[in-house]
């Protein structure tokens, strides 16, 4: 039997509360950005292209033992193809793949990892509680951050990890920077997960004033980074330094690339939409000044902050716009990374001065916070269905599944229209749920089409409809269709 004085004392919660209303508060907005992404998951999660590719990486990885020295590859092209990425993306999901194999589970570890990465965030302590608050209210209710937080992808566990990492460093700070071999390990995940999506250099630039002040530390801390990208090295060993020489004719590429101005400015105004208010019906020129001016005070005020916290946004803030021009601005995508680093730096625009100046602006910040949130959630609450999330991906390989075993068809092809390359996610769900495997060629072929873009034949008998997606089944000697 269990004595009295194993439970809480009475009123333990309510003194709990008193002692740390910041700690409770944070809390209960992490768990309600997690139950808003959960609610929406099947709404806008993609599992198609990438998702199918990398989960069948996993799969090999797993149940053929093909250990990969590259990650996905880049939207970067050189000379010889595209750039790659390291492959920590895969190595970092093997343990949970192994755990289960359902895109459903992946997924779900998408915003689960994010909101685990939030409440590391609401332990530092060089931080105030309101700047806390205010951090993970923006960064919990962003129909943007909402969006690349619930669906597998490469940049999305970049983005996630990269979170995790630097609150692990600031919470950690003092017993990291005391050790050299925790630095050097500290290097090591850094570069690691730099490697998952290069976008992020921001972030592990700036890391690196925390060791500026001592050369062995930096030395360690950039010894640990480079370490990491052994694997990738040992691939261009392999193949003849194929990354290396693309990289080198991509940055001579840069020189010619004359659409450079134009691009900047069209991303400037689309981060007006992305980062703070979407949906709006403003000119795109003002967005553009608007953000540009919020961007340049942020700048400032965090240049004359002491805090050793403001110097590492501070850098983080002039890298990233460097970092545009090494990337292409023609993805929104890549925008992404740094949404969570720009709350960051809103949260250190002197509110407290603010806040305590006057009985108006008392109201402004807090007024401003709400519109944000409002806004942001409508906004993502509006969105389409995703033509392409889990559900009706899983309907179709369902239905071929049970159309083959029906009609006694055992081996066929896949093609889908109008991008071959999304059948990976079919591809993925038939091998992993029924074991069927793909063969490219043959001439039974399950034809999927999107959006009505297929010129349909009478041949082709139709085995299932839903939304904006056909799927066809027909037997013909044609050689192929992927060519249409």
């Amino acid at each position: 039997m269990t004595s009295k004085s194993s439970y809480p004392p009475p009123g333990w919660f309510r003194k709990y509360i008193s002692y740390n209303p910041g700690g409770v508060v944070s809390v209960l907005i992490i768990l309600l950005s997690l139950l808003i992404r959960l609610l929406y998951l099947n709404k806008t999660a993609f599992f198609v292209n990438d998702q199918g590719r990398d989960l069948l990486v996993l799969y090999n990885l797993v149940h053929n033992q093909q250990l990969t020295l590259i990650g996905p590859a880049t939207s970067l092209t050189g000379a010889l193809g595209n750039i790659y990425f390291g492959p920590f993306y895969y190595y970092y999901l093997i343990p949970f793949y192994m755990i289960s194999s359902s895109p459903i589970f992946i997924t779900i570890l998408f915003p689960i990892l994010f909101s685990f990465g939030l409440l590391l965030f609401s332990r530092i302590k060089s931080m105030d509680w309101w700047q806390k608050i205010t951090f993970l209210l923006l960064s919990g209710s962003s129909w943007y951050l909402i969006y690349y937080t619930t669906f597998i992808w490469n940049l999305n566990l970049a983005i996630i990890l990269s979170l995790i990492l630097f609150s692990t460093l600031l919470i950690y700070q003092k017993q990291i920077l005391k050790s050299n071999l925790l630095i050097f390990i500290f290097g090591f995940i850094a570069g690691s997960i730099w490697q998952i999506h290069y976008g992020m250099l921001f972030l592990y630039f700036a890391i690196g004033y925390l060791f500026w002040k001592e050369k062995k530390k930096l030395t360690l801390y950039l010894i640990g980074i480079a370490t990491s990208f052994i694997p990738l090295l040992i691939f261009d060993f392999r193949h003849d330094f194929y990354n290396l020489k693309n990289i080198l004719s991509f940055i001579t590429g840069l020189a010619t690339n004359n659409s450079l101005v134009h691009s900047t400015s069209i991303n400037l105004s689309k981060l007006f939409d992305y980062y703070i208010l979407p949906g709006t019906d403003i000119n795109s020129l003002i967005k553009t000044v608007i953000f540009l001016g919020l961007y340049l005070i942020i700048i400032r005020q965090l240049f004359i902050s002491k805090k050793q916290l403001d110097k590492i946004v501070l850098i983080g803030f002039l890298v990233f716009p460097v970092t545009l021009f090494f990337f292409k601005r023609d993805f929104d995508y890549y925008l992404s990374c740094f949404i969570f680093w720009f709350y960051l730096g809103l949260t250190h625009l002197g509110m407290r001065k603010f806040i305590s100046s006057r009985d108006v602006m008392r109201l402004f910040i807090p007024g401003c916070v709400l519109i944000f949130i409002i806004g942001n959630l409508i906004f993502y609450s509006k969105t389409e269905n995703n033509i392409y999330r889990y559900s009706i991906q899983k309907e179709i390989a369902d239905q071929i599944n049970n159309y083959s075993k029906k009609n006694n068809i055992k081996q066929f092809d896949i093609i889908v229209k109008p991008h071959q390359d999304d059948s990976r996610g079919i591809e993925y769900l038939l091998l992993n749920d029924f074991d069927i495997s793909i063969y490219q060629g043959k001439k039974n072929k399950f034809v999927i089409c999107y959006f009505n873009k297929c010129n349909i034949d009478k041949n082709w008998r139709k085995v299932f409809q839903q939304e904006k997606v056909d799927v066809y089944f027909l037997n013909d000697e044609i050689a192929s269709l992927r060519s249409q």
